[in-house]
């Protein structure tokens, strides 16, 4: 069975041919699809020829870039927005700082009273 058969059957699935998605849907996506492209190479491994398999395996590399590539890329995003986020909590503590403690406080409170009926 060749690389291109195993694709036709539904077994390969193609990364380049998803909607776009976020960059973690993206990403769970090529995991997911990297596992199905693994399994399919496991059990097709008895049916292929050399040439075949080499194929195979091939394909299952690149993709394994691809998904290496683009978590490296999640990262990134992530590390920003991470960023982002803290810095308009910043913003927002320096604007409104009586807001931010009772919000703190109000918090502290409804957290402390849950914890302690947790453990009557």
């Amino acid at each position: 069975m060749t690389i291109e058969a195993m694709a036709s059957q539904g077994g390969l699935a193609d990364i380049n041919q998803r909607p776009q998605d976020s960059n973690s849907e993206k990403l769970l996506t090529d995991i997911k699809t990297l596992i199905s492209d693994t399994e399919s190479l496991l059990k097709t491994t008895a049916e292929l020829s050399l040439e075949g398999y080499a194929a195979a395996r091939a394909s299952i590399e690149e993709k394994l870039i691809e998904a290496r590539e683009r978590l490296k890329r999640a990262k990134v995003v992530v590390a920003e927005k991470t960023k982002q986020g803290a810095e308009a909590t910043s913003e927002y503590v320096r604007a409104h700082p009586i807001k931010a403690v009772s919000l703190g406080l109000v918090s502290g409170l409804v957290l402390g009273f849950t914890l302690s009926n947790m453990k009557h």
